[in-house]
This record gives C-alpha cells, structure tokens and sequence, in this order.
C-alpha cells in the first residue's frame, strides 16, 4: 500500500511539472528506457515556453496492474495565460502506466490527448501570443473547412450541387418539412442531344451551365438546386405552396428556348413534379415519383411539366 501511495504521489507531481514544461520526454529521471509517449498537446517545441500555465487536476482514477505497477487515469484543466490577454483553457485526458524501477517510481507509458475538435487547428495555438485571437483562428478554419466541403460537393461543370450532396440535404430537410409545403421538381432537357450531335460536347456543355444558371436564378437560397447528371437536373423547394410550384415550372419552361437559340432553336424542358405524401418520405422515393410524372410529361408531347399522381 505504501508504495502505491509513493506512484501516486509521485505521478501527481510528476504530470503538473510535465504539463508546465518543466520535464522533457527525454529526461530518463522520470521515464523508462523505451517509454511510449503519445502526446496531442505537443505539436511544437514552442508551447511549453509560450506565456505562463497551470494546471487543475479534476479527477484521478488509479487501479494496481500488478505488483509495483500501477495505471492512472486523470481529468485535467491545462490552462495558458499570455501577456495583455486573458487566458485560455484547455481540457485534457491523461492515461500513464508507472513502474517500479531501479529503486524509484518512473513512466513506462504516457498518453495526453485533448477534445477533437481542437486537434484541427491546435497547431496554430503556440504560435498565438494573444489568447483572443485563438477564437479568430478557429473561425476561420471551420470556415476555410466549410468551403472546402461546399467544393467538393459542387458538380464540376455547372457549379451546382451533384447528387449525393443534394440527396443529404433533401432527407435531412424531409425530416423536418411539413409533407405538403415542399415539391420536388425533376427537369430533363428534351433534345438535348441533338445539340451535342450537330455542334459538339463543348456546345451541349454551355447549354448545361446556362441552365444551371437558370435554375439557380430562379429558386430560393434555401432551395436545393443539383445536377444529377447528363441533362437530368432538380430542385427541392422548401415551404413552397402548389400555387408557387407551379409558377415557377412555369417560369422555367418558357425561358429554356432561349439558352439554345443559337443551337437552333429547338431545346425544351420536360418537368415531373412530386409532393411529399407523409413523415418520413426519403429522397429516392421522390426521386421515383417524379421520374414518372417526368415520363408522363413526355409521354403528352414534352415541353411542360406533370405532378405525380
């Protein structure tokens, strides 16, 4: 018992000099030969040397492993205080195994790890002598992050969103929507190919990215605007009345023509529309229902739009 009242008393004070800079990993006056050391807090040398810290221990759990080998588990508060700025905590888990070596009590394993959401941009914080700013640098990664995610969702010719992203969006906003105040609109360009055949890949490309631009003009930000792929493309639109459904299919079958006019004249859309009959409707489902009210749509001389029934 007396010794594993000397581990603890020993790992206490060891892990507040630690914390406070005052021990390196390669000090073998505190660790075995060999010690395995993992710790999230040390990205550079810098930071123990960057303004004043202190510790808190919240919680410490010990549990004997075998004779003179004891396992500790503790909660700590790792607080840094800079000149002209408040400071900045930290929380921190710390799991370290001591042994009993050559006559006194040493680290044979250490782990420090800190909460996830700031392994993404601890790096920058030695480098930081104004506490204050650590918020600014957390902000603009997330924010730098946030466009990096909008850009690989986008569809790399129209800029608009592709299909897997918008099928998230779709059944994340199906959750909360109330079934009868959104649409799902489906769009397929009738003779689209034609333009491809008679005037090239480059020709059809444009056409794509300027109904895209249509598209994206004339619904909502809240909206969901995707290129499925081809010339299939849709919209969801979220608290939108039959009425303003309506008016926009409306809107957008009129103004398809003129994207292609210098292609001959001859492009259309054809337009299937599906209403969310209940809770807990799923964006393959809508998906379905509108693919055919979109064959409806053809089949009755395309150029205009249908709502599945």
């Amino acid at each position: 018992m007396e010794s594993e009242q000397t581990a603890e008393v020993f790992f206490i004070n060891f892990i507040k000099d630690y914390m406070l800079g005052k021990i390196t990993v390669s000090d073998s006056e505190y660790f075995t030969e060999g010690a395995f050391i993992f710790d999230s807090t040390r990205t550079t040398d810098s930071f123990d040397n960057l303004g004043v810290s202190s510790i808190q221990i919240s919680q410490t759990d010990r549990k004997v492993l075998a004779e003179n080998v004891v396992n500790f588990c503790m909660s700590v508060s790792y607080e840094k205080k800079f000149q002209k700025s408040r400071h900045c905590s930290v929380s921190t888990k710390v799991t370290s195994t001591v042994v009993f070596d050559s006559g006194c009590w040493k680290i044979s394993s250490l782990h420090v790890s800190v909460p996830s959401e700031l392994l993404d941009f601890l790096d920058f914080y030695p480098l930081v002598e104004d506490a204050n700013k650590l918020a600014d640098i957390k902000n603009e990664f997330y924010k730098t992050s946030l466009a990096m995610d909008m850009d690989s969702s986008k569809d790399p010719l129209t800029g608009i969103l592709h299909r897997g992203a918008a099928k998230r969006l779709i059944d994340t906003a199906l959750l909360t929507q109330n079934e009868t105040s959104c649409a799902f609109l489906l769009f397929d360009l009738d003779n689209f190919k034609q333009i491809n055949d008679n005037y090239g890949h480059m020709a059809g490309d444009e056409v794509l990215v300027r109904f895209s631009s249509l598209l994206s003009d004339s619904f909502r930000s809240g909206d969901v605007v995707a290129r499925l792929g081809g010339d299939e493309f849709i919209v969801f639109m979220k608290n939108a009345s039959l009425s303003i459904v309506e008016e926009r299919a409306r809107q957008i079958k009129e103004r398809v023509p003129a994207l292609a006019a210098e292609y001959g004249g001859n492009l259309s859309t054809s337009i299937g529309i599906a209403i969310p009959e209940k809770n807990g409707t799923k964006f393959e489902q809508l998906y379905f229902q509108a693919d055919k009210a979109l064959y409806n749509t053809k089949a009755a001389g395309k150029n205009n739009y249908s709502f599945y029934a």
